[in-house]
């Protein structure tokens, strides 16, 4: 009996019947934004002039994933070379590191953003912990007009 009530409870954990599978969404509100994320992504926020429009935030027991969308503040882009460097700071001096891929990742809809390329994009990922270690990645692309900024991430603890 007992067995039975632990394979059940072990279950209904994992499907999220116990509050395991949140969804959260924010339109342009940095402070949500900054809540929802945590520290380790606000190297996307500090892209100056740029603020949160879209923000799906989703989780389960043992990861966290989601999307967020910057535009221009004043609609005046910069040049998606410029984001790109200030991405590439942000993101090494955040403690981030350069990959070629980022597994685990989904690609949000990108030519709803105009973004055309899929394959020009930025990837970064950072271990935190030695005994429990918590994985972060994140996957960043720029429209090419550098109206958008779209950033796929995920959090995954052991």
């Amino acid at each position: 009996m007992r067995t039975a009530i632990v394979c059940i409870t072990i279950a209904a954990s994992v499907s999220g019947c116990f509050g395991g599978k949140t969804n959260a969404q924010t339109t342009e509100n940095p402070n949500e934004a900054r809540q929802v994320l945590g520290s380790e992504f606000y190297f996307l926020l500090a892209v100056e002039r740029y603020h949160p429009v879209r923000l799906v935030h989703d989780s389960d027991l043992f990861s966290t994933w989601g999307e967020i969308v910057l535009a221009p503040q004043n609609g005046n882009p910069s040049s998606a070379a410029t984001i790109r460097q200030l991405l590439q700071r942000g993101a090494k001096s955040a403690g981030w590191r350069a990959v070629r891929d980022v597994q685990y990742l989904d690609t949000p809809d990108l030519q709803r953003y105009e973004i055309s390329d899929p394959g020009n994009s930025l990837s970064f990922e950072k271990t935190e912990g030695k005994h429990d270690p918590t994985r972060f990645r994140c996957r960043i692309w720029i429209a090419p007009n550098g109206g958008f900024i779209v950033a796929a991430y995920r959090v995954d603890t052991n």
